[in-house]
């Protein structure tokens, strides 16, 4: 029998998902239903544009909907109380400090369907994050990408469960994702704010 896989994730990122299920059963799938019985009123179905679009929508919608389902079928929620602080979990807000770039940055380490790197919320399944759980404040940790490259190494300082501040400033992360979506991509760099 296959092993089920379960996904961590926090209560927060658990209620997002939630929301926006909701949503797309009760205000999305009404939308397209309207917009399909507009478009079959243009008669042939054949050559209609509209129509065929209007179906994609609601194919796309479904599809996303039973993604949803699923991953919410087999999240289980970490319990923000619990955070372990003396070694980096799903939940932790973690700042490190990158010695190549000589500069502070804060990661929000969470599960891998909450993970936003351009907000600060990174995986604990991306490879930066993958490097960094089970670290403790004063460690050193090397992130390894898919390419074999090395991510440059980063110090622990500080963990906490509090929430990412407003500002982030993310270099290594963002190349960490870019890396495993783009071969041979190489750097990013990005002021990013978040919301």
């Amino acid at each position: 029998m296959p092993e089920v896989k379960s996904y961590k994730i926090t209560e927060a990122g658990r209620a997002k998902l939630q929301a926006e299920l909701d949503d797309r059963i009760a205000n999305t799938r009404n939308e397209i239903a309207r917009e399909i019985d507009f478009a079959r009123s243009y008669g042939d179905l054949s050559e209609n544009a509209e129509y065929t679009e209007a179906k994609r929508k609601q194919s796309e919608n479904e599809e996303r909907i039973a993604f949803l389902q699923d991953i919410l079928a087999m999240a289980v929620v970490v319990d923000e109380s619990e955070i372990n602080t003396d070694q980096v979990s799903i939940g932790n807000v973690v700042r490190v400090f990158n010695h190549a770039k000589n500069q502070e940055f804060t990661y929000h380490i969470v599960g891998v369907q909450e993970a936003d790197p351009f907000k600060g919320s990174i995986s604990d399944e991306s490879p930066v994050g993958r490097a960094l759980i089970g670290a403790v404040v004063g460690m050193d940790v090397d992130a390894y990408l898919p390419n074999g490259s090395v991510v440059p190494s980063v110090t622990v300082r500080e963990l906490s469960a509090k929430s990412v501040p407003k500002k982030l400033f993310i270099i290594w992360n963002a190349f960490a994702v870019a890396a495993t979506v783009v071969p041979g991509y190489t750097f990013m760099n990005a002021w990013i704010l978040a919301e």
